[in-house]
């Protein structure tokens, strides 16, 4: 059978190998990859917390003001 013939099978064709050439190098790989991604995770979740808090202060400031930047201070507000 040829190389091309072998490709076309299910399963022919091809080897897995481990990646840096050991299990051990594969895991350190591994390991420094899930470092790396739950540290941007950690930053990015930082970050929308950070939007999160200005866009919650923007929102009272403007519950404070009116929609149309006029003084609510004459409002009271009950709760049900």
């Amino acid at each position: 059978m040829t190389n091309d013939a072998a490709s076309k099978q299910y399963g022919r064709g091809w080897k897995e190998v481990y990646s840096g050439g050991s299990p051990e190098a594969e895991a350190k790989q591994f390991a420094t990859f899930t470092y790396q991604i739950k540290r941007v995770q950690a930053q990015i979740k930082e970050r929308e917390g950070i939007v999160n808090l200005f866009a919650q202060r923007k929102h009272i400031s403007e519950l404070k003001r009116g929609k149309r930047g006029e003084s609510n201070q004459g409002l009271r507000m009950s709760r049900s």
